[in-house]
């Protein structure tokens, strides 16, 4: 049946060759230009394009409605309608990697991002300097609302297949703290400007803490929290679409603070859902990482910290490589009592096609 079907559609493949102008060749270095062509050439019940070197061939039946595709000498049975899992098949035989500005799997995701938040301000924060602290604990003291991970951040991403760009966002948190338990929300923007589009995404963090003293200098955390996104006009398999993230998860941490030093650990685990019409819309991302502080005065300190991050999602197309780790620094000082300011450096390294640098500048006022 496999030999019949590849003979009918090297048939068709003679025939519109012969007969019909030679189709127009094209360049696709990943899921986005794929898209673009796959909205150009695939809305008829049959016909032919080149994509790298390559020639593809469809075909449906009209009386029973089955399609074929041939992708140079490789063919199966689809469904020429589903944009997805044509683009996605063709990706897979030319090569072209399953990244691309739009790629829900990617560190800049809306799931990603979420992780990331919860992981550095709540998990395994970076810390502070002796003057901020003392401050904070008089905060908690009073019962009064404070600000934190106020900062303005910037991430230059490079890609598969030339599709680079730069996130430029900030976030703002506000927590109330209630005897050994603190609950508060986070309010991240990002603004998307890459070489195929530019998007908005704008959400929200809510969180509940537990803090638990085991001795005098060790401390445990536990940590629940709910989010919601909402990003417009993002690109997907190269259409824009407006889409919303929501979902939620549980983490752990655990900190040894000493006069001059601070270690932290911590694991957390998030669970998030896009509304998109793709076969992947959800993640189940787990993060492990650690945190060093060094206080070179009381009102200076520095950090070090890295994680890892490990996507545990059972997806049905191969995306490569999804599990990725984070390094980077911060420095912390006071100018006063009330006024602290922070900047800092991020890199996701160990992704095959996907390097990114954050700078990131923040600043908090204790009143």
């Amino acid at each position: 049946m496999k030999k019949v079907l590849v003979l009918h559609l090297l048939l068709v493949a003679f025939v519109t060759g012969v007969f019909i102008s030679p189709a127009a060749a094209y360049t696709a270095n990943n899921l986005d230009e794929l898209g673009a062509i796959y909205d150009e050439h695939f809305g008829e019940d049959f016909g032919e394009v080149e994509v790298n070197g390559t020639w593809i061939y469809w075909e449906t039946d009209t009386l029973t409605g089955e399609s074929w595709i041939m992708i140079g000498d490789q063919s199966a049975h689809i469904d020429i309608n589903d944009r997805e899992a044509v683009i996605l098949l063709v990706a897979q035989e030319l090569g072209i990697p399953l990244t691309s500005a739009g790629s829900l799997d990617e560190p800049t995701s809306a799931s990603a991002t979420t992780s990331r938040l919860v992981f550095t301000e709540l998990v395994v924060p970076t810390v502070q300097t002796t003057t901020e602290k003392n401050r904070q604990a008089a905060q908690k003291a009073q019962g009064a609302v404070r600000t934190f991970g106020g900062s303005l951040r910037t991430e230059w991403v490079d890609k598969a297949g030339d599709e680079n760009g730069m996130v430029s966002g900030f976030n703002l948190g506000l927590a109330y703290d209630v005897d050994n338990f603190t609950f508060g929300v986070m309010l991240p923007y990002d603004y998307f400007d890459f070489d195929s589009f530019s998007a908005n995404r704008i959400g929200s963090i809510l969180f509940g803490q537990y803090h638990l003293s085991l001795t005098e200098e060790l401390e445990a955390t536990f940590t629940a929290n709910l989010n919601y996104m909402f990003t417009d006009d993002f690109l997907l398999f190269g259409k824009e679409d407006d889409f919303s993230t929501f979902g939620g998860g549980l983490s752990a941490g655990l900190r040894y603070s000493q006069e001059l030093y601070e270690l932290g650990c911590g694991v957390s685990y998030q669970y998030n859902q896009d509304d998109v019409d793709l076969e992947d819309d959800s993640q189940d991302l787990v993060k492990l990482g650690a945190n060093v502080g060094y206080r070179v005065t009381p009102d200076q300190v520095v950090n070090l910290f890295g994680t890892w991050t490990y996507d545990a999602t059972n997806y049905k197309y191969d995306y490569g490589d999804t599990d990725y780790f984070e390094i980077g620094t911060e420095y912390r000082a006071n100018f006063s009592d009330t006024w602290a300011l922070n900047v800092g450096y991020r890199k996701v390294v160990d992704l095959e096609d996907y390097d990114s640098d954050m700078v990131y500048l923040g600043t908090t006022w204790q009143f």
